[in-house]
């Protein structure tokens, strides 16, 4: 993984092995792993004052499809005789944050959605560059310049927080306009930085801008992306069809090592302690249930620039921990007893009438898939949010094999039936049969499809 490989190979701890040979043979296995490195950066750093090829830029259009502002409903039950009053727990707590730097002139600090940091950045590895002709030299120099321990201290950062890889790279961007003043010169700096941290990227020149460009393991939508090779490397802060011509430096086959984004969010993400509460009310056989859930409002402010991802992925994404926790808490031990039929029916009606509807277009005035913290920080949502809300609820409850049901211009869940108990609208899937959950369809039970969609044929989407 570049240059943190030679770090975290630095970190072995030798102090346990008495055998004086093993300790040689160690020392020489380092050198060794340097030089590769030292070489590697040098190669590359020629290679990038090769001629540039030219690339347009292609965009995948949003998975979006035309829904209805308004959505049928069931009759509700109205007699309320019973109040009850849910509420979680605790917060999670914070995690240990990693030592601070010791003083320094070097200190560079700055405030991350919350987190306070600070990295001693020597002077050496601020250099800015701002020509294409200079990058190879500017290249070759930081690699020389860059520390060891510089790197770990990014990489503890990123392991303590639980960042992912595109949370680290907005990381690195955001830290760049602490030590460098023009667009350019920051844009190469996170893409140095980025790389010797293993990321897949790649700098990118249009029009006299430069822009990163990353791999990665989901596909980002509305999100323009230019083909290298096999790969798709999607530009980094550009939406829609906003950059159309590029141009990048050719393949380069040695860096073997680099890893495409995993932009997929780690339940335990932390930005902060800053805690909101939404309470939602739903009527369920004549009994009100009044249910606290928690977001955490770093997090919702995160999600408004992090890339809008294709369906399947924005469907398969985990839910925070500490929300996940807070649903388990407060529900699972009153859907305990119940069958399939019931709980699934208890847990419908919380999303369906917690939740009003309007679709993004109403409320965004665009396509936005809303993450679960999202969906209790705005007052409304959509098919698709309530669909991924009800997939993280069934889970945190049981654990459900659950499929996405997409209808022409509508969506919803089915879950697995394993007793076949329900005899309403189902699906088959592999020999097994699924009953559909729609939680935007107000007060329909398991297997009740709206009117309006009935002679439509829905597609399955595999979830995890």
């Amino acid at each position: 993984m570049i240059r943190l490989l030679a770090c975290l190979l630095s970190l072995v701890t030798i102090q346990a092995f008495g055998n004086q040979e093993y300790r040689a043979w160690l020392a020489q296995q380092q050198q060794d792993f340097n030089q590769y490195v030292d070489q590697q950066q040098l190669e590359f750093a020629k290679w990038l004052s090769q001629d540039w090829i030219d690339k347009d830029a292609d965009t995948i259009v949003p998975d979006a499809f035309p829904k209805p502002d308004h959505l049928p409903a069931l009759p509700a039950d109205t007699d309320k005789a019973q109040q009850h009053f849910l509420t979680p727990d605790s917060r999670p707590a914070k995690p240990s944050q990693p030592e601070a730097p010791k003083p320094s002139p070097d200190i560079v600090k700055m405030q991350f959605y919350g987190l306070d940091t600070g990295f001693d950045i020597p002077a050496s590895v601020r250099k800015p560059v701002s020509r294409r002709a200079d990058l190879s030299g500017w290249w070759e120099s930081m690699a020389v310049a860059v520390t060891p321990e510089l790197l770990r201290a990014l990489s503890a950062f990123k392991q303590t927080n639980y960042l992912n890889d595109w949370d680290m790279l907005f990381f690195l961007h955001q830290l760049s306009q602490q030590i460098m003043v023009q667009p350019n010169a920051r844009s190469a700096w996170t893409w140095f930085m980025g790389v010797q941290m293993g990321l897949d990227l790649r700098l990118m020149e249009g029009q006299g801008i430069w822009y990163i460009g990353y791999n990665s393991l989901q596909t980002p939508v509305d999100t323009p992306f230019i083909r290298v090779g096999q790969k798709r490397y999607f530009i980094f802060g550009a939406q829609g069809n906003t950059v159309l011509h590029l141009q990048t430096y050719p393949e380069f086959a040695d860096f073997t090592d680099l890893q495409p984004l995993n932009m997929q969010m780690h339940p335990k993400l932390y930005l902060g302690d800053q805690w909101r509460d939404r309470e939602i009310e739903f009527t369920v056989q004549q009994s009100q249930w009044h249910m606290v859930l928690p977001y955490n409002v770093y997090r919702v402010e995160h999600a408004k620039v992090y890339p809008q991802l294709q369906l399947q992925d924005y469907l398969n994404t985990p839910w925070p921990d500490s929300l996940q926790q807070a649903v388990s808490q407060q529900l699972r031990p009153l859907v305990a007893q119940m069958s399939g039929m019931q709980r699934w029916k208890f847990l419908l009606v919380m999303v369906q009438q917690g939740f009003p509807y309007q679709t993004d277009q109403q409320q965004f005035g665009r396509e936005n898939y809303l993450l679960a913290e999202e969906m209790l920080f705005y007052p409304y949502s959509d098919c698709e949010d309530r669909s991924y809300f009800l997939k993280g609820v069934l889970k945190a409850i049981a654990p459900e094999t659950i499929i996405g049901v997409r209808f022409p211009n509508h969506l919803a869940l089915a879950v697995l039936d394993r007793d076949e108990q329900i005899k309403g609208y189902t699906l088959s899937l592999n020999g097994n049969a699924y009953v559909l959950l729609d939680p935007s369809y107000l007060n329909a039970g398991p297997g009740q499809l709206m009117p309006a969609l009935e002679s439509q044929k829905p597609e399955a989407i595999i979830l995890n």
